[in-house]
């Protein structure tokens, strides 16, 4: 029998599966997976269980599924170092699992909340804790939209208070994002929409100031839930 320090030993060591992400076309299923190896790594799977999971990422520090591509071939992962935070935005195609295609700076100062690939290809939207027309890193999480061929990023939402969570959202179409406001009440917050292009920027679900709003799209992106 195991003693308690053995029994102890033994729980921590078993495999933890989170985050499970479900492909645009409901084809794939991604998630990341720690303690098979020094840190957590991201997986995929067909969603009929066809076939065995494939190994999308193999590193030496933490890397988490964020988000799908439209087409349903490649994720969005994040990655930081030695636990900072500071995560850079990588692409992995199912295609070809272990290559990481970087799309943001490396331990970049300041935090990044979310990442979506438009539909176009060319842009990422986040937020991030920067205000892009200084360099500097502020307190408030804004809306980015960030050109991947350039590397120009537009601002298209600036909070003045708080993180931003969930990260922001963008619907399945590309025309809006959908992101959260914490500037009523630190237990409270609301809603907002605002254009890919930074148009219309407005509230859009606001049950009282100490009220926790958590809103998400619908797959044909024209409906919130």
């Amino acid at each position: 029998m195991m003693n308690d320090e053995q029994r102890l030993e033994a729980l921590l060591s078993m495999p933890v599966l989170s985050a499970p992400l479900v492909s645009p076309d409901g084809r794939h299923v991604a998630w990341s997976w720690s303690r098979l190896g020094p840190a957590a790594d991201v997986f995929a799977a067909p969603t009929d269980g066809g076939v065995d999971p494939v190994r999308l990422t193999e590193t030496s520090d933490d890397t988490f599924v964020v988000s799908w591509t439209p087409d349903g071939e490649a994720v969005v992962v994040e990655q930081d170092h030695d636990g900072d935070e500071r995560v850079q935005l990588f692409l992995v195609r199912l295609a070809n699992p272990g290559v990481m295609q970087p799309l943001t700076e490396s331990s970049p100062g300041f935090y990044i909340r979310g990442g979506q690939v438009h539909p176009n290809g060319r842009w990422l939207v986040y937020g991030a804790n920067l205000d892009a027309e200084s360099g500097g890193e502020i307190e408030p999480t804004w809306v980015y939209r960030h050109d991947l061929e350039t590397g120009e990023r537009m601002i298209l939402a600036r909070p003045e208070k708080g993180g931003s969570y969930p990260p922001p959202q963008l619907n399945s179409l590309g025309d809006y994002v959908l992101y959260h406001r914490k500037e009523e009440h630190p237990s409270g917050s609301q809603a907002w929409l605002v254009g890919i292009e930074g148009d219309g920027d407005r509230e859009i679900f606001n049950f009282g100031a100490q009220a926790k709003v958590s809103a998400s799209w619908f797959p044909d992106g024209r409906r919130i839930l």
